[in-house]
């Protein structure tokens, strides 16, 4: 039994993965035609990501109507916000969509349903105000990616999550590469699928969804470090020695690495306090970790 159930894991992933490089290619497509839509860089990343899984969730019918309907809000709204670097606007616009995901979260211990409701628009927050100080290329995509495989490792069940991590992990690479490829308001679905999946396949364990958030590490933290620095530009694009190159590299090291840790040392845990008092520590020492590295380039 048990060993149907890796092999049906595995499969779902494998499909992930293919998919996720059709969703790759389709993004890719319609960034080369960005000269025709006079736009310099495509926000489509996070849409890549959740309709290619909606798509393959809805074969399996995993993924309820109501919860379709609250990305669907996610997709739509925040694009429609007016434009502002604070992203105070598309934070509200994500609030009717936070709140239909949140009546969809299964309703028992931990309050899941409360913390669907304020982490989407929050966390989705700092994650597009990381995204606007640290672009090209999109290091928020690379950071969401190894959030999004950290979950994998963190929920105990995988049946949504797996074709995510797939086509979440190949988004997150093209990212890279591709730099006409950005996220920007499309963090708000992404943020607003993963966390809705975390609550509904972590319910038996709060401290996976405990884990899940706390994967997201660099992507929250440096944004709330440079509002209490009063700095503008971001704590990761500062001027050096070090190419752009072998700084996203390290970027995507670091933030892979801490996404592994929360998932495995905190997601994993009976205690949810046990779990919070791991991811504090993690965020802490990532705390610590960012402003020696922005008072070693300031000096």
């Amino acid at each position: 039994m048990r060993d149907s159930a890796e092999a049906r894991t595995i499969e779902l992933l494998l499909r992930g993965i293919g998919t996720g490089f059709l969703a790759l290619a389709s993004v890719s497509a319609l960034a080369a035609l960005h000269r025709i839509i006079r736009v310099r860089r495509v926000p489509a990343l996070g849409i890549a990501v959740v309709v290619f899984t909606a798509a393959l969730a809805t074969t399996r019918r995993s993924l309820p109507d109501t919860v379709l309907l609250g990305v669907g809000l996610l997709l739509v709204l925040p694009f429609l916000a007016p434009r502002r670097p604070d992203q105070r606007w598309r934070v509200l616009a994500c609030i009717p969509g936070s709140a239909v995901l949140a009546f969809a979260a299964p309703a028992g211990e931990g309050g899941l349903e409360l913390v669907v409701l304020v982490a989407i628009p929050v966390l989705g927050g700092l994650v597009a105000t990381f995204d606007q100080a640290h672009a090209p290329p999109s290091l928020a995509a690379v950071g969401m990616a190894a959030a999004t495989g950290a979950a994998f490792l963190a929920l105990p069940d995988t049946q949504n999550i797996a074709s995510m991590a797939g086509i979440a992990v190949v988004i997150g690479a093209g990212a890279l590469v591709l730099p006409r490829l950005a996220l920007g308001a499309s963090v708000y679905p992404w943020m607003g699928l993963l966390i809705w999946i975390a609550a509904a396949d972590g319910s038996a364990r709060p401290a996976a969804v405990v884990g899940t958030i706390g994967a997201l590490a660099i992507l929250v933290i440096e944004p709330v470090l440079r509002v209490l620095k009063h700095r503008v530009r971001g704590l990761l694009d500062q001027p050096g020695s070090v190419s752009v190159t072998i700084r996203t590299l390290m970027f995507a090291g670091a933030q892979g690495g801490v996404a592994v840790l929360s998932a495995r040392l905190a997601g994993t845990r009976r205690s949810t306090w046990l779990a919070l008092v791991i991811v504090a520590g993690l965020w802490l020492l990532v705390a610590a970790g960012l402003a020696a590295l922005r008072d070693r380039e300031s000096g």
